[in-house]
């Protein structure tokens, strides 16, 4: 829960910001603002972990993605947002592409010999 690197990055600007020091490299680096650091990933994921709960979130930008997931004992639920004003994403082939994934990585451990 609350594990995602976003935040821990996050908890370490603001530490930075309040002690008045210089905040590190990696936040001025062209590869953060590229992932979307600083709060606007292209991907943005949540989950509660092993509860019994439901749930959604939107994309924290235009172009992007929000994946909410449930692990269960037997099955994960996976709910995939995207903006439907947004002609590059699809929430639907998102969905799809995660699925067929995750039956792929099922078939590879379940037909493994080892």
């Amino acid at each position: 829960l609350n594990k995602g690197c976003d935040r821990h990055l996050l908890g370490l600007q603001i530490l930075a910001d309040q002690a008045g020091m210089p905040r590190p490299g990696i936040y001025t680096d062209l590869s953060w603002t590229k992932s979307g650091g600083g709060g606007n990933f292209v991907l943005s994921t949540s989950t509660l972990g092993y509860t019994s709960t439901y749930g959604g979130c939107a994309p924290m930008r235009h172009d992007g993605y929000g994946s909410f997931y449930k692990i269960q004992n037997d099955s994960m639920a996976i709910c995939v947002t995207a903006w439907k004003s947004c002609k590059n994403t699809s929430a639907e082939k998102m969905a799809g592409s995660i699925e067929q994934s995750l039956l792929d990585i099922q078939q590879l451990l379940t037909s493994s010999r080892m």
